[in-house]
C-alpha cells in the first residue's frame, strides 16, 4: 500500500511506473532487462514473473485507487493505522483486541473531524 502511494505521489501520470520495493523503481519496460547484470545464479524468469504478479496486483489493488482517491499525507497516514491496527491482527487475544478497538476509533474519529 505504502509503495503504491509513494508511486502515485512521483509518477502521477504513469500507472505503469511503480517502487518495487523501497529502493527500486521499475515499469513494464525496465521489468524485462532488471535481472540481466545479477551475479547470483537465480532463476532469473521465476523472479520476473514474481514482479509482474506483484506489479499487477500492486496496479490492480491500490495504485488505481490511489489515483482516482488522491489522499493527502494524513488520510494516507490514517489508512495505514488502520491496516495496522485490523480485526485480524487484534484476534490474537483480547487485550490487543481492546487496544485495536480503541486507536481505530480514535483514527476514524479523527478523520471524521478532518
Amino acid at each position: 500500500m505504502e509503495s503504491a502511494y509513494r508511486s502515485e505521489h512521483y509518477f502521477p501520470d504513469d500507472l505503469g511506473t511503480y517502487f518495487a520495493s523501497y529502493t527500486t523503481i521499475v515499469n513494464d519496460e525496465s521489468m524485462k532487462s532488471f535481472l540481466n547484470d545479477c551475479p547470483f545464479e537465480t532463476n532469473k524468469q521465476e523472479v520476473i514473473e514474481a514482479l509482474k504478479a506483484n506489479a499487477e496486483r500492486t496496479k490492480t489493488m491500490h495504485r488505481e485507487l490511489f489515483h482516482r482517491l488522491k489522499p493527502d499525507d494524513v488520510e494516507f497516514c490514517a489508512l495505514m493505522g488502520l491496516a495496522f491496527w485490523n480485526n485480524v491482527v487484534a484476534a490474537v487475544n483480547e487485550e490487543l483486541s481492546s487496544v485495536s478497538e480503541t486507536i481505530r476509533g480514535v483514527i476514524l474519529s479523527e478523520m471524521h473531524e478532518v
